[in-house]
């Protein structure tokens, strides 16, 4: 009972394989062997059920050898998928002392084996240690504390940002207003680049209108709207996206009275501004009494709500009922000069033009916190509604609220242009979940209205390189010599503090040996995104830095199970997380991949996702379009293409397998094209492990140096 106590405690169990291991376990024979199987393969299983439900568990290493017989005879069918060693060539001779020895050839072969197996089992016991997890945690809080934008930073954290912050091609293009809408997946920095632009420069904005999405309540919104008089109304005489697109309006012109309002009260209006003040000042104490609230601005834009509604109204009961004119009088009625009117009061409107016409600088209007709490309402739609048409109807209710913003946007910054003192002050940096925009484009029926006017907030390898170089500076408070390049530099931080690690890793595939330079190879299991490289490099510097402290080596196998352990993390926390409230059954469509090769022809991709459908939460329908399953899949960064001859050539595509990520979405020009048929597709490395795909007969992939990170910055910036 004590042993088999043990089995639960340890950081490792290795199972030797023979025909009589396996032989006692499937017969389960009397004594110890079946049982002490039973707990080993009962503690993993448990563990690598909590990894796939994204839950804590403890790390527990799973090492079979192979010793004796063949794979058919010694190994049990639940190892049949996982990687075993192959010791069966492993031989002790008695030396003349008649002891038992290992001869140097012996160990020269198994040298290689043997230091995996030590690197599985010190890895573990690092991230079972105390000291593991206070540095892992002490790094964690460092390396993601100014990810999230925060309002209310105080001005040593705006210095932090300052010193950390990247500015890339994405941020330049918002900076100078070349685009506005920000589309990028979770972990891009989205918030950060809303947060420097309203900071780096206190003279350019007057005020900040922050739009945290996740602080409006849609569930409160829906109810009011849902009301069978006002859903009829907009149904068959408006619509929705009108309604929001006036609430919106209404908004901004509340947030930037209540900006004048804060300008006031510092002294900072000149005295004819102040003049006009009173009217906007009496209009907050009789209608908006909460303006120093922390939840004012969603307050705001339900009362913005209200009053389209009310508007509407409006309209309606002054329309003539005879039905040759009630639809041309609703109309002309609905007009957006004089819905502010009606909102606000005519004396407001005049003084607030007043005060705006001789104000020079200008307003940012941000859009942030795609988070938890807005999530809620997806969620509560797919719990509760899944299997009715009020699922669509909630979902393209969200989709409208953010549709009807972006519309109005663009028509300030395009059609209004000029016309208007408010508008032209106007800047606007809206940064939207990658999710969310594919659905507003997906239901967009003109959405070539959106081109040139939103930055996919892509990150080049170049640029995640200085991004960690950049947090590991102000970490350590050291700074690298700038004579000198991006991953020498990187490279130097990296060496001032942490000199036990690897330069580089060795890996092999399909019984072939690579080599990659530490970043690169941590690169290579990530989306390309700023969070996912600081989730590698938060634990192999931890684990570093905790046997440092214990004086054991650590090993390029050492990385290599680092990263095998966070890959799990990064799917489970970072993909599946992000997608589900999108794609309801996202994890049925990976996990049907399981065992599958990792590089597949057009026809063994097409039989795998034929036998699985899309279920989007905006569409009532499921996709069963093989090309839209495809573009879906390519652009979420699960799939890629392995690249010929022939589409290397046409589409001038630098890597051997070109993901969205790293060659954005010139290879999905092939789609309409007969190289389509022909094509083979790439599944991500980072998903090897988690659904154990076959690399057996293939070439590494997503094998790249720094000279291609290096020619993809300078076509870039070419662009």
């Amino acid at each position: 009972k004590e042993f088999m106590k043990k089995l639960y405690e340890v950081d490792a169990s290795m199972i030797i394989m023979t025909p009589s291991y396996k032989r006692k376990v499937v017969n389960r024979t009397k004594g110890g062997v079946y049982t002490e199987y039973k707990y080993i393969y009962e503690r993993y299983s448990e563990m690598e059920k909590k990894k796939k439900d994204g839950l804590q568990y403890d790390d527990f290493a799973l090492i079979p050898i192979l010793f004796s017989g063949t794979p058919e005879s010694s190994v049990l069918d639940e190892f049949a998928n996982l990687k075993y060693a192959d010791f069966r060539n492993f031989k002790a001779i008695r030396d003349k002392r008649d002891e038992l020895i290992v001869p140097d050839s012996i160990k020269t072969q198994f040298k290689p084996e043997m230091k995996k197996i030590l690197a599985e089992i010190m890895t573990v016991n690092s991230h079972n240690s105390p000291i593991y997890k206070k540095h892992y945690e002490e790094l964690f809080k460092f390396l993601f504390t100014d990810t999230k934008a925060d309002w209310q930073t105080t001005s040593s954290n705006i210095q932090t940002i300052k010193e950390i912050f990247v500015k890339t091609y994405p941020y330049k293009k918002a900076e100078t207003q070349s685009g506005y809408f920000l589309i990028g997946r979770k972990g891009t920095g989205k918030s950060t680049v809303a947060m420097f632009m309203a900071n780096q420069d206190v003279n350019k904005y007057k005020g900040v209108i922050p739009i945290i999405a996740n602080d409006f309540n849609l569930e409160l919104l829906y109810g009011f709207f849902s009301s069978d008089g006002i859903k009829s109304d907009i149904k068959h005489i408006f619509k929705i996206q009108n309604v929001f697109k006036f609430s919106w309006l209404l908004f901004l012109y509340i947030c930037t009275l209540d900006i004048l309002i804060k300008e006031y009260e510092g002294k900072r209006l000149n005295p004819y501004q102040e003049s006009q003040i009173h009217p906007i000042n009496k209009f907050f104490l009789q209608k908006l009494p909460y303006r120093h609230s922390d939840k004012k601005l969603s307050a705001f834009f339900e009362y913005s709500f209200k009053k389209s509604v009310d508007f509407i109204n409006l309209c309606i009961q002054e329309a003539r009922p005879d039905e040759d004119v009630f639809f041309s009088d609703i109309t002309a009625c609905f007009d957006l000069k004089q819905f502010l009117i009606k909102s606000l009061s005519e004396e407001i409107v005049n003084a607030f033009n007043e005060i705006i016409g001789v104000c020079r600088r200008r307003i940012l209007v941000a859009l942030d916190g795609f988070d938890t709490a807005f999530d809620e309402f997806r969620r509560t739609s797919i719990q509760q509604y899944y299997s009715s048409n009020l699922l669509e109807e909630r979902s393209r209710f969200e989709i409208e609220w953010i549709r009807a913003l972006l519309h109005l946007v663009m028509e300030i910054k395009h059609d209004y242009r000029g016309a208007n003192t408010f508008y032209n002050l106007l800047d606007f940096c809206l940064t939207i979940p990658k999710d969310r925009f594919l659905e507003i484009m997906d239901t967009e029926r003109d959405s070539y209205i959106y081109h040139n006017r939103y930055i996919e907030l892509n990150w080049s390898g170049l640029e995640l390189a200085i991004l960690l170089r950049k947090r590991l500076e102000v970490l350590i408070t050291y700074k690298t010599d700038k004579k000198l390049n991006v991953e020498e530099r990187l490279s130097q931080v990296i060496e001032k503090n942490y000199t036990n690690i690897p330069k580089v890793s060795y890996i092999s595939v399909g019984g072939k040996a690579y080599h990659m330079p530490l970043f690169l190879y941590a690169l290579r299991h990530t989306f390309w995104r700023p969070r996912d490289i600081l989730f590698y490099f938060a634990r192999i510097l931890a684990v570093a830095k905790d046997m440092q402290e214990r004086k054991h080596e650590m090993t390029g196998d050492v990385v290599r199970r680092i990263i095998k352990y966070t890959t799990i993390h990064v799917i489970n926390s970072e993909f599946i997380n992000e997608f589900k409230s999108t794609v309801t059954n996202i994890k049925e469509i990976i996990n049907a991949f399981t065992g599958c090769k990792q590089i597949l022809s057009y026809n063994e991709f097409q039989v795998i996702l034929s036998g699985v459908h899309f279920k989007f939460s905006h569409k009532t329908d499921e996709v069963k379009d093989f090309k839209s399953k495809v573009i879906f899949l390519y652009e979420i960064g699960f799939l890629g293409f392995d690249v010929n001859e022939e589409m290397k050539n046409r589409y001038s595509i630098e890597c051997k397998q070109a993901f969205s990520f790293n060659e954005g979405e010139i290879p999905l020009r092939i789609i309409d094209t007969p190289l389509f048929d022909k094509c083979s597709f790439v599944i991500h490395p980072i998903f090897c492990e988690y659904l154990q795909l076959d690399t057996s007969n293939q070439d590494i992939t997503l094998y790249f140096d720094w000279g291609y990170l290096r020619k993809m910055e300078s076509l870039l910036f070419a662009i």
